[in-house]
């Protein structure tokens, strides 16, 4: 719950690309979205979105872009989910070893 989401069908009532934040899991395979602007067939059940925002998705339709710090969770697993930046230990860059200086050598006695 709280975790902001995008839109990725093509088709159908609800856009490409359109970001939303999720408010109810519906069972293990969709979520209830509060869309950030009205969709076609959008509903408001029990008042608990503005009109024309809320939709229930399946979870395949969605990204996760962001999490509530509250509830990090891949949504409908219920597992912790770390970033791929988070799961890697900060490492600094190494610099490369200075360039070797060739020594010259004297040319071969005749």
């Amino acid at each position: 719950l709280g975790s902001r989401v995008i839109h990725i069908q093509g088709e159908g009532p609800i856009p490409f690309g359109s970001r939303g934040t999720v408010i109810g899991l519906l069972g293990g395979q969709s979520v209830y979205v509060v869309f950030d602007h009205p969709v076609m067939e959008g509903d408001s059940p029990h008042g608990i979105s503005p009109p024309m925002r809320g939709a229930r998705v399946p979870l395949s339709r969605l990204v996760v872009v962001s999490m509530d710090s509250h509830s990090p969770t891949i949504m409908g697993s219920g597992r912790p989910q770390r970033s791929h930046y988070q799961q890697q230990q900060y490492q600094p860059r190494q610099q490369p070893p200075p360039p070797q200086q060739q020594q010259q050598q004297p040319p071969p006695p005749q």
